[in-house]
């Protein structure tokens, strides 16, 4: 699963788990962050997804009562000791352990959703997943996991060919229908209508058609309005937290070649694949590109007026 940063990869995979979990197929399915638990990330060894998907499947296996035998149980406490206390298991330990932990499934299969994983760089993520993926197939153990957007370009494309690539793209603003999807992610978010009608519209506009960008402005311009004792949030409001967005989420960190690619891309140039800067900015939302629209990337809307009028 790729996308560009803040568009739900992690949404959509608690969505694919509980629809897995609802269907009656793989009789686990389990959710893992290793980006919440300190030094798992840290880990650089070659066997690490093998080791990462024993221990979220012993662990949900053993909480969920369903390892019968003790020697299913002391397989799951063998995988899931701390790296302080008991050498780390080798794939061969770690797979042979895992299977007799699967065996007391009470149906076919399991699955993995790991997320974070798009946080690595290429090279870390080539790392960590494709030493342990051949032996997680052979236990009939299925992935879903989160990629750096820059694997989806050559160099690494070509590692990526075993797998099922499922995309999540900024909604194009000039779509009525992604626009209202935008719409319903803050009319759940604010059922009274805090946030006036106005400013909703301004915040969908300045989103990019990015879900985050659109919460985390929205979280900001109501923060200005309850410290301005305002009872809702107007124009002004949104306006003053998206300039604080621009500045701490997109303007920081520019370098001058990425300001120049994104001078090109507001003159209506599409950069090369090849260009890590084009990558980066995509990945980072700072430009927006849709797979409907073909050759036709944008300079997100808050960062536009940076952009045009020098490219004009």
């Amino acid at each position: 699963m790729f996308s560009p940063i803040g568009v739900g990869k992690t949404s959509e995979m608690l969505h694919a788990e509980s629809l897995l979990r609802a269907d009656g197929g793989p009789s686990l399915v389990v959710y893992d962050d290793p980006a919440e638990i300190p030094g798992v990330m840290a880990d650089r060894g070659e066997a690490w997804l093998l080791r990462r998907s024993a221990v979220v499947l012993s662990t949900a296996a053993r909480e969920r009562g369903l390892l019968r035998s003790t020697r299913a149980r002391q397989a799951a406490e063998r995988l899931c000791l701390p790296p302080s206390t008991s050498p780390i298991p080798d794939e061969v330990e770690a797979s042979d352990l895992l299977s007799i932990v699967l065996a007391e499934l009470p149906g076919a299969g399991a699955v993995v959703l790991l997320d974070s994983l798009d946080r690595e760089p290429v090279g870390d993520f080539e790392a960590k997943v494709l030493g342990g993926l051949r032996a997680l197939r052979a236990l009939n153990v299925g992935l879903v996991l989160t990629t750096p957007f820059a694997a989806l370009y050559a160099p690494w494309r070509e590692r990526l060919d075993g797998f099922v690539l499922h995309g999540l793209h900024p909604a194009p603003l000039d779509d009525a229908a992604e626009l209202e999807w935008l719409r319903a992610v803050l009319d759940r978010r604010d059922p009274d209508g805090v946030i006036t009608a106005s400013a909703r519209e301004r915040l969908v506009c300045a989103s990019g058609g990015i879900a985050r960008h659109l919460i985390e402005c929205a979280r900001g311009a109501v923060t200005n309005a309850y410290q301005a004792g305002h009872a809702s949030v107007d124009v002004t409001h949104v306006d003053a937290a998206c300039e604080v967005f621009t500045d701490n989420h997109l303007l920081r960190g520019l370098t001058p070649d990425d300001r120049a690619v994104l001078e090109a891309v507001a003159a209506g140039a599409r950069p090369s694949n090849a260009n890590q800067r084009w990558i980066g900015l995509v990945a980072s939302g700072c430009v927006l590109e849709h797979p409907s629209r073909p050759g036709r990337p944008r300079v997100h809307p808050l960062l536009a007026p940076f952009f045009v009028s020098r490219a004009a």
